[in-house]
């Protein structure tokens, strides 16, 4: 952090709601802290670490983490190579909630590729109170083919969505082909 919040030029509170920052994915933060002038002075400020990494030795398989944080609602939240969804405090980098889909639980053997997750999505409904359970959602797609729901302030799967919060992305679909090496 740079001290406060992220202040666009124009004056308003900037955030990264999206992917890639913007629905076009332009990468660009209108902030106005940070500037080339100052920008040799920045100083960490917390350091977080989620944990979930395997070098790829023994039975597990190698992890990567490729995700981009998205700043919503006050919070960071961000998906691990295990995916399991994070969120915390921008400020000071403390965890204000995480879910666990428990994908480290379930097989991968022989996989070739590295597990990482690149990121989750927010979606807010506009049509109802933002008071209530699930009006504000993350999304994030697991390992193994899963689409979860989750409340944005709670961290908790959002029941009205699929099997408590989950959606199975391989029903219907014929069993996928052994990996070849």
């Amino acid at each position: 952090g740079c001290g406060g919040k992220p202040v666009a030029d124009d004056g308003t509170v900037a955030g990264w709601p999206e992917y890639g920052g913007d629905k076009g994915g332009l990468r660009y933060s209108p902030i106005a802290q940070i500037t080339r002038a100052n920008v040799d002075r920045l100083e960490v400020a917390w350091t977080y670490r989620h944990g979930d990494f395997s070098n790829g030795s023994a039975t597990e398989t190698k992890t990567s983490f490729g995700a981009t944080p998205i700043l919503v609602e006050g919070q960071l939240v961000f998906c691990t190579p295990l995916s399991r969804v994070i969120a915390v405090d921008p400020e000071t980098g403390v965890e204000r909630w995480s879910y666990d889909p428990q994908v480290r639980n379930r097989h991968f053997e022989g996989t070739p590729s590295t597990r990482v997750c690149r990121g989750v999505a927010h979606w807010r409904d506009a049509g109802v109170a933002a008071s209530g359970a699930c009006t504000s959602r993350i999304f994030a797609a697991t390992l193994d083919s899963e689409l979860l729901a989750i409340d944005a302030k709670t961290g908790k799967t959002c029941a009205d969505f699929g099997r408590d919060g989950r959606v199975d992305l391989r029903e219907g679909l014929d069993p996928a082909p052994a990996w070849e090496r």
